[in-house]
This record gives structure tokens, C-alpha cells and sequence, in this order.
């Protein structure tokens, strides 16, 4: 009875310490967002307007993309069916997306892109690729290869998709673009720089912008972000603004499995990000040294850089909403809308010309961006 007992403690005070060793990490983590992280930042006053805000009654959505009047959203796990809503969301309703009945996807893997007047539906197990026009929803196969899968994928054009993927020889991602074309498949193994495991340290954020073309990557977990051609010939390798250049990681083998996973939260420089024209808008984790940490916590900052040559270029902020930061967010010509928990909240941006002019800058500009239709169906509003 004793050694049942002794035993008992001994669980007892693993398990407790364990709680303890992870609770540790995570505020060790936190601390580091708030600290001193030796960089500042520039606010122009009143960027942002807060225009609409839509509960959609659903943590699980994602925005597929937009143009200048509809914005796209999709549920992962129902992404046959298409949720549009106008900038203002007084017109929404859904749409049905409609497939070949043999084409063979594994449903639950698939992600839907809209780059007006296509929308795309892309599965990275075999990496097929999907395309229709907005107009009626009918998407027929364009791209397939069945021997390479990966983790993110972009189409860049009607017969391309640029991807990440996972190398066995190099032990790490790369970027790889798949055509239908003669030219197959290229190999850009130089693109992303392993730091650490080539996994963890290489996870990032994949974006493609239509006009002017480029394709850009940004780490989750250091300071860098690197922008390409379309053929992911490397234009430059840019820098966020603040210092922390190593991905601050512990990965740890699991043997039983064969896989990896993190020993300790990591610590994220980069949360969420998008392209739009010539600008990088850039979510960062990190509060700056001028930001006071009540101001910071509060709200999501938003850093912008120039897709040009990486220069940074000025803040600001969208606020929390019910204490939700934004999750993910895209900027259609000058309407930025993100999703915060369930909502989803249209932001009108202004910038003053006297901010930049003081700097001897140039006042963003946002490209006009093609009006799509409705996309024909079963409308049903949402």
C-alpha cells in the first residue's frame, strides 16, 4: 500500500512539473514579444476605418482572396462551397463549387484560391490543381502530378503552381514550380536558407502577387522574407525590423514515429502576412521599443514594406475585437479585410500624403483591382 502510494506521489509530481516546465516556456515566450526587441516604429495617424464587421458563427474559415467589390471566404471543412460578400457585406451569399464526379481529391486537404476571373482548387497530397471561372463555379483539371505533395501551394498563373515542399535529399523545404507546359518541373532548392532542422526553421508564409508578378516567402520564426520571379529566380532577401535573424526553435525527434515535432513553443517574429501591388503588409508578434506594451497587446500591428527592394516603410494597427487579434487578413486595391475569431471586418485605408511627404516618401498606392460577378448558383445569403 505504501509503494502504491509512493508511486502515486511520484506521478503526481511528474505530471505537475511537466505543466509547470510547459506553463514556464509559454511565458518565457510572451515575455520575449514584449521586451526589448531594439527596433521602432513609424505611425501615420488614422490609417485604418473600420467600415464593416460580419459574424460568421464559425472559427474555421479562411480567406480564399478577393477583387475591388467581392471578398471570397471558404470553410476548410466544407470547400465545395463558396462564401462571398461585397466590401460593405450588405450583399453576401454562397455558392456552390462544382467538380467532375470521377476527379479524385482527398477533401479534407484542399484549398481554394480566387484570383479573379479564376478560382482555384488546389490538393497538395498530388499536387492537382483545379481551375474554373468565377462566372459559373465549373472547375475542370489543369494541373496533376502525383508524385510530388506539398504543404503550400499558389497557382501564378493558368498552367503554373508554385509550391513548398519537402526535399529527402537536402532534408528541408523548397520551392518548386509544377507547369503543364514542356518546361515540367522547377527546382529552387537555394531559396529558402535551412537554420536549424530545414522543417521548422524554413515554415513561413506563401504569397502571389498578379500585378506586378512576383512570388514572396515570409519566415514565421525570423526576421526575413525573400521575394522571386514567377520562375523563383531570387529578386532579393528582405528583412523585417526587428533583430531576431535565428528561428528560436527546439525541434525533438519522436523515434516511435519517425517525425518532428517542437520540444518548447516556438517563438514566432512573423504571425500572419499578404501581398498586395508593391507592398508587404506584415503582422508582427514583436512589440517595438516606442510601442508602450498596453497599446501593443491590444491590438494587432500591422508593418509595411515595400515588395520592391524590402524597405520598410511605415505601421499601424487593427484593433483586438472582444479581445480576438486577427488571424489572417488580405488588402483588395484599398480595403483591408481580416478575419478576428469568427468575425470578418472590412478596414478602409487612408494615408495622410503629409506623413510620407515630411520623410521624403511616396504615398502608398494600391493597384485597381478587376470587379468579378456574382458567381451564379443557389444563392443563399450567409
Amino acid at each position: 500500500m505504501i509503494m502504491k502510494k509512493a508511486s502515486f506521489i511520484t506521478i503526481l509530481s511528474i505530471l505537475f512539473s511537466s505543466i509547470a516546465l510547459v506553463t514556464l516556456l509559454y511565458f518565457l515566450s510572451i515575455q520575449h514579444n514584449y521586451g526589448k526587441n531594439n527596433f521602432i516604429r513609424m505611425f501615420p495617424p488614422h490609417v485604418t476605418v473600420t467600415q464593416r464587421v460580419m459574424d460568421l458563427h464559425s472559427r474555421d474559415r479562411y480567406i480564399a482572396g478577393g477583387t475591388s467589390k467581392y471578398v471570397y471566404v471558404v470553410n476548410p471543412y466544407d470547400p465545395l462551397e463558396l462564401y462571398v460578400a461585397d466590401h460593405t457585406f450588405t450583399d453576401t451569399f454562397s455558392a456552390h463549387i462544382s467538380i467532375p464526379p470521377a476527379t479524385e481529391l482527398m477533401m479534407y486537404g484542399l484549398h481554394i484560391e480566387v484570383d479573379s476571373p479564376y478560382v482555384y482548387m488546389i490538393e497538395g497530397l498530388t499536387s492537382t490543381v483545379l481551375r474554373g471561372s468565377l462566372s459559373d463555379l465549373q472547375l475542370t483539371p489543369c494541373i496533376e502530378n502525383p508524385h510530388i505533395s506539398s504543404s503550400q501551394a499558389i497557382p501564378v498563373s493558368a498552367t503554373s503552381l508554385v509550391m513548398r515542399t519537402y526535399d529527402r535529399k537536402l532534408h528541408q523545404n523548397i520551392l518548386t514550380k509544377l507547369t503543364t507546359d514542356t518546361s515540367g518541373r522547377r527546382y529552387a532548392p537555394d531559396i529558402l536558407k535551412k537554420q536549424v532542422d530545414g522543417v521548422f526553421c524554413t515554415d513561413g508564409m506563401l504569397h502571389y502577387n498578379a500585378n506586378p508578378p512576383y512570388v514572396a516567402y515570409v519566415y514565421f520564426y525570423r526576421n526575413q522574407f525573400v521575394v522571386t520571379d514567377t520562375s523563383l529566380n531570387l529578386l532579393y532577401s528582405g528583412n523585417t525590423i526587428d533583430t531576431n535573424s535565428t528561428a528560436k526553435i527546439k525541434p525533438v525527434e519522436i523515434s516511435s514515429t519517425g517525425t518532428t515535432s517542437m520540444a518548447a513553443p516556438p517563438v514566432y517574429v512573423n504571425k500572419t502576412s499578404c501581398v498586395s501591388g508593391n507592398w508587404l503588409f506584415v503582422n508582427s508578434a514583436l512589440k517595438a521599443d516606442n510601442e508602450a506594451r498596453k497599446q501593443f497587446s491590444g491590438q494587432s500591428v500591422i508593418d509595411v514594406y515595400s515588395a520592391a527592394n524590402g524597405h520598410y516603410q511605415f505601421s499601424f494597427y487593427l484593433p483586438d475585437v472582444e479581445g480576438h487579434k486577427v488571424s489572417s487578413f488580405r488588402v483588395f486595391g484599398n480595403t483591408l479585410v481580416a478575419l478576428q475569431s469568427h468575425y470578418l471586418i472590412a478596414y478602409q485605408l487612408k494615408f495622410p500624403d503629409k506623413f510620407f511627404r515630411d520623410r521624403g516618401l511616396q504615398s502608398p498606392a494600391f493597384p485597381s483591382l478587376p470587379v468579378a460577378g456574382k458567381a451564379h448558383s443557389s444563392a443563399v445569403p450567409f
